[in-house]
């Protein structure tokens, strides 16, 4: 991305990934020092947030769609603040943090167009979607 392209990028965005990238850096580390090994449950919990963080860093640093950003930005905000709800007694109030600055990348992305809230509605579903069936499966 050009010069011009990160300053234009949303820094609630920017900010968010960098966030929820340190948080999840840090509860894989905080794991990995109790010395237990890293149950399924942990392995998904720091894949759903690494996914989340990527796709907050994609929504605000890339060039594409206006489509693929809202339904991206939608997934990664609402994914974040709900995981940061389950984890409420732990890294959850980072979780959070970085969900409500996901948001307001989210709503402050171009190309707001009556055809793409029914994306983002169907991305933001999809994410609490993949986060419950991830933790009751594993």
């Amino acid at each position: 991305m050009s010069e011009a392209g990160i300053a234009r990028a949303d820094r609630a965005g920017i900010a968010a990934a960098a966030i929820a990238g340190a948080t999840d850096a840090a509860y894989v580390a905080v794991i990995l020092q109790e010395g237990e090994g890293m149950p399924a449950r942990v392995l998904f919990v720091a894949g759903f947030m690494g996914a989340a963080t990527a796709c907050v860093a994609v929504g605000v640093l890339s060039e594409i769609s206006d489509r693929a950003r809202h339904a991206i930005l939608a997934f990664a905000a609402t994914g974040l603040l709900a995981l940061g709800v389950l984890a409420i007694f732990s890294i959850g109030w980072f979780l959070i943090v970085a969900g409500a600055l996901s948001y307001v990348a989210w709503f402050r992305s171009p190309g707001a167009q009556p055809g793409l809230v029914a994306t983002s509605i169907s991305a933001a579903v999809a994410s609490v979607l993949v986060l419950v069936a991830g933790i009751a499966l594993t």
